[in-house]
C-alpha cells in the first residue's frame, strides 16, 4: 500500500474509531461508578442506587467541575502516545473498579 494512502486510512480510522471510544469510555465509567456507588455509598447513606445512565450523568458532571485548563500543546504527539492516552481512557474506570472490590471485601 502506498504511504499517501496508508496514512488516509490511518486519519480516517482514528477519525471514525475517536467516537466510538470516547462513548465506550463514558459507558464503562459510568458502570463502573454505579458498581462502586451500590458498594459504598448506598450503603454507607442510604441513598437510592445509580443506574448506568444516571451515573454517566454524574460522571460528566463531576469531570465537568473538576476540569483544568487544557495545557498548550507543546508539539505533535506519536501514534503510540495517542493510543496510550486514549486506551487510559478504559483502563482507568476498570484499574479503579479493581481496587474498589478489593475494598469492597473488607466492608
Amino acid at each position: 500500500m502506498d504511504d499517501k494512502w496508508e496514512g488516509c486510512a490511518v486519519g480516517i480510522l482514528a477519525i471514525l474509531g475517536f467516537p466510538v471510544l470516547v462513548a465506550l469510555s463514558a459507558v464503562t465509567a459510568g458502570w463502573v461508578l454505579s458498581i462502586l456507588w451500590g458498594w459504598f455509598v448506598v450503603p454507607a447513606f442510604g441513598i437510592p442506587a445509580l443506574t448506568i445512565a444516571q451515573a454517566i450523568g454524574v460522571s460528566y458532571v463531576v469531570s465537568f467541575l473538576a476540569r483544568r485548563t487544557a495545557q498548550p500543546n507543546k508539539g505533535e504527539k506519536e501514534h503510540s502516545e495517542v493510543i496510550w492516552g486514549l486506551s487510559v481512557l478504559l483502563i482507568s474506570p476498570l484499574l479503579t473498579l479493581g481496587i474498589g472490590w478489593v475494598i469492597h471485601l473488607f466492608v
